[in-house]
């Protein structure tokens, strides 16, 4: 039985379903040229990338902003998804989830 649940949970853990998020938008500001002004904590310059809430943002050229996060996982029965292993890392380490299975945890 415990033969069946380690395989099951192998399995389960290499065939998770990995989704990253990376989405684009224009943060152009008159008052910031040459900047990107995500908000008013937040102004990058041209070729800057920062780390916020376990998202890489980054500014290109004319305000062109590419925002990189975690996305959606998901794992087959029986195990679960757990939460973030490292929260406050940066990304991508903080997207690391727990998977919890009947024989022992892992992680994706």
């Amino acid at each position: 039985m415990k033969v069946t649940y380690l395989t099951i949970c192998l399995l389960a853990v290499l065939t998770a379903e990995v989704y990253g998020a990376v989405y684009h938008g224009n943060y152009k500001s008159d008052a910031h040229p040459g900047k990107c002004v995500i908000d008013d904590k937040t102004i990058l310059s041209e070729g800057q990338t920062v780390n916020v809430n376990c998202e890489s943002i980054s500014c290109g050229s004319g305000g062109d902003v590419t925002f990189a996060g975690c996305g959606a996982k998901g794992v087959p029965e029986p195990c679960k998804l757990g939460d973030r292993k490292y929260p406050k890392a940066d990304y991508p380490k903080c997207c690391i989830n727990v998977v919890h299975c009947p024989d022992g945890d892992s992680e994706i």
